[in-house]
């Protein structure tokens, strides 16, 4: 296998486009992957209609299979490794980062838990991803208001959201003034972590640099009796 890797914001704007539902997975080559993906030979409105609706129902299968594919690397990784497995995971084995990680493994889980069905999810992730992050009571205006669809664009769910928003200025500086905390606050728990990761690291040295002391004083002790 090569070592090429598409760039990340290409592999998102992929995922958000086209993808093999997860029970037909068995692992592809790239020769197989051509042949997937070639034009069949069309003559008629319906044979056009047929390959194109074929290839969009894969492209929700396959971002919903990779979701599934990180809530089981999560669940994993950080049990049987050492804790933060997983992020490293994310942040050195995938072609995309962290946020397109999350908003897949999102929607996998609201799939799975019951709050999304399969059949009614968007088939871009992004847009199934403004709808499983909703809150239960928005979800059920949204499905009643006849959102949480295959055909739902991104545009329709943000304006829905953006329909929610309080318009009550004392209500709207309530919102943002526990967002400046809860930013504040993470941002001190960030802090902290990287002091404890300083404090193990100067640790880390200090056993380095014994190590290497020990290890000069056993060599010059050596050379000392063989003389």
């Amino acid at each position: 296998m090569s070592g090429f890797r598409m760039p990340k914001k290409a592999v998102s704007d992929t995922l958000d486009q086209r993808s093999v539902a997860p029970e037909a997975y068995v692992g592809t080559t790239t020769r197989t992957e051509i042949i997937s993906n070639a034009m069949r030979p069309c003559a008629t409105r319906a044979d056009y209609a047929r390959e194109i609706e074929k290839l969009w129902h894969e492209a929700q299968a396959k971002f919903l299979a990779i979701g599934r594919y990180l809530v089981a690397a999560k669940a994993n990784l950080d049990l049987d490794g050492q804790r933060g497995d997983y992020e490293r995971f994310v942040r050195n084995d995938l072609p995309f980062g962290r946020q397109i990680a999350h908003q897949l493994r999102v929607v996998a889980e609201a799939v799975d838990g019951g709050r999304l069905a399969e059949q009614e999810l968007p088939r871009a992730y992004s847009t199934a991803f403004l709808l499983a992050s909703l809150p239960d009571e928005q979800l059920r205006l949204a499905r009643q208001q006849g959102l949480v669809a295959p055909g739902t664009s991104r545009p329709q769910v943000v304006a829905f959201r953006r329909a929610l928003v309080p318009t009550d200025p004392v209500r709207l500086q309530l919102s943002r003034d526990r967002l400046l905390a809860e930013i504040e606050r993470r941002e001190a728990e960030l802090e902290a972590l990287r002091s404890r990761l300083a404090e193990v690291n100067l640790t880390l040295g200090t056993i380095d640099a014994t190590a290497t002391d020990i290890t000069d004083l056993d060599n010059g002790m050596n050379n000392s009796s063989q003389a």
